[in-house]
């Protein structure tokens, strides 16, 4: 696959998978063509390829960048954010995230983090369905099957099923 393809596949899509860092001047430089904005925004500094994300093969990409900031001065800041140190540090700031790209009027290409909502969904599904096994559970228990053969309702509290809410 050529890289004018993969370039042209990227712009064709809404979404990406890609290893982001937020721009730093010092690291990552700044020229008179650079986006005025361009501190605000987290760079897209690898965007992977399916095969690339399924065969693992970016651990060694996120190392090279770990051992990037690793060899850098201890006193990085941000001009903007103050806990820059503090991100930079989390052991999740350097993985894969689903990321909607945009290029800026630099060239620079950038990134809108998605992964937090599939990360919220996730939760909330996790939730649902751990109430669903307690109502099921609680439907099986004798008490539960015998109001439903009198009554020909369930208990109060097993009555509602759970739905996601998001």
């Amino acid at each position: 696959m050529t890289i004018n393809y993969f370039i042209q596949q990227i712009t064709m899509a809404k979404y990406a998978i890609a290893i982001c860092e937020l721009h730093n001047t010092d690291l990552h430089g700044k020229t008179v063509d650079s986006s005025n904005d361009i501190e605000n925004h987290y760079l897209a500094s690898y965007i992977l390829t399916p095969e690339e994300f399924y065969n693992n093969e970016w651990y060694d990409i996120i190392e090279n960048m770990k051992n990037m900031y690793e060899n850098s001065e201890n006193n990085l800041t941000h001009s903007n954010i103050r806990n820059y140190k503090h991100i930079i540090e989390n052991k999740e700031y350097f993985t894969p995230n689903i990321v909607d790209l945009t290029y800026l009027p630099g060239n620079e290409c950038v990134a809108s983090l998605k992964t937090n909502w599939l990360k919220r969904v996730q939760k909330e599904w996790r939730r649902v369905y751990n109430c669903r096994k307690e109502i099921e559970n609680g439907r099986k228990t004798i008490s539960a099957q015998k109001e439903r053969q009198l009554t020909g309702k369930w208990p109060k509290h097993l009555r509602n099923w759970p739905m996601m809410k998001l």
